[in-house]
């Protein structure tokens, strides 16, 4: 089987065939719960994937609000990686996160040509509070098709890589009064508002998402993808 490399805090391989719990396997000897509303198994990149639909799918990552692993800073590094497998593209879609008010990733729906793969975060590294969007350019061929994705986010630069390459990221801020928070759970699949409300959720597949308390390098995401990705398309 798969190590867990140093700086690995949580691994979801989304093999499980039974519902409701999924565990969130950890490096250290205390593995998260995962509170599975609504998803489906399927098949994935690598064994099984979870399958969202797109109106009430979530997982919600118990003990996650305030575990300093994922209540991270704006100047905090961490790595996420994942496959993703996107049905629909009519509106925007929220992949994982905790609260808008902190950070997260998402399918940003737009014009055929202005669709995009977006990470976001509410920066207070001064005196100004603002959401930061780093924003890649989503084509149509990332549509019904497995995707791979690596975030790195290293201080105040975010690089987003798409199947092992390093995207073009477009970087955009909009002020805001809201203050960061860290008392939301981490999510997968969906958006949870404060108010407790799901909405902007996924629907399509996820698998193999991984997150880490460090900045990988760019060699690392390459390596991630041709690692996973099937042996049918090597060595595109």
């Amino acid at each position: 089987g798969r190590t867990i490399s140093d700086g690995f805090m949580a691994a979801w391989n989304f093999d499980e065939r039974e519902f409701p719990d999924s565990i969130v396997k950890t490096s250290g000897d205390n593995p998260f719960k995962g509170r599975v509303t609504d998803v489906t198994a399927g098949d994935g990149i690598i064994g099984g994937a979870f399958v969202f639909n797109g109106k009430s799918s979530i997982i919600e990552i118990q003990e996650s609000a305030d575990y300093s692993g994922f209540a991270l800073k704006d100047t905090s590094s961490f790595t996420a990686s994942f496959w993703v497998n996107v049905e629909d593209t009519s509106t925007s879609r929220f992949i994982w996160g905790k609260s808008e008010a902190e950070y997260h990733f998402k399918y940003q729906a737009g014009d055929s040509d202005r669709s995009s793969w977006m990470y976001k975060e509410l920066d207070e590294s001064d005196l100004d509070h603002w959401y930061e969007a780093s924003i890649a350019i989503a084509p149509e061929t990332d549509y019904k098709q497995w995707v791979h994705f690596t975030v790195v986010k290293s201080g105040d630069s975010t690089a987003i890589f798409r199947n092992g390459k390093l995207e073009d990221v477009l970087i955009s801020r909009n002020n805001t009064d809201d203050k960061r928070t860290s008392d939301g759970p981490f999510v997968i699949g969906a958006r949870k508002q404060s108010s407790g409300k799901v909405d902007r959720v996924f629907k399509g597949s996820l698998d193999e998402l991984y997150f880490m308390d460090e900045a990988k390098s760019s060699e690392w995401a390459r390596l991630m993808y041709l690692n996973q990705k099937p042996t049918g398309s090597w060595p595109k």
